[in-house]
């Protein structure tokens, strides 16, 4: 902690750092929790599908993490997140959420509105 008070929040130091060294052109890692994403992660065996066409933007820029092994304790569990994602840029986590990746804060901040989209039509 630089300044103020409070607990580090630990799992940031098990999942984030270890996506920046497996992905290179992930310099921004977010990951949020968007009420209809976050409800999709919980079924088992969500995946997007084709509902329709904007859910094109999805397809091959979506890895999904159905072993979700929360909370986060160890960086074997951070490289395993990593690993999945590989060079994807959006990761729907079972029963967590959704973690967006890009090369800039922008892309990153934004990604989860088209997932979110294709989560309420679909």
């Amino acid at each position: 902690m630089l300044r103020g008070k409070g607990e580090w929040r630990k799992f940031a130091f098990h999942i984030q750092p270890r996506i920046h060294m497996a992905n290179p052109q992930a310099a921004c890692v977010v990951h949020v929790h968007p009420r209809y994403l976050t409800a999709l992660s919980m079924i088992e065996g969500a995946e997007f599908s084709l509902s329709h066409h904007n859910s094109l933007l999805l397809n091959e820029r979506t890895a999904y993490d159905g072993d979700g092994n929360e909370p986060v304790h160890d960086d074997a569990e951070g490289d395993r997140i990593a690993r999945l994602m590989g060079n994807k840029t959006i990761m729907l986590m079972r029963g967590h959420g959704v973690t967006v990746v890009g090369p800039r804060c922008m892309k990153p901040l934004m990604r989860p509105i088209w997932p979110r989209a294709a989560a309420c039509i679909g």
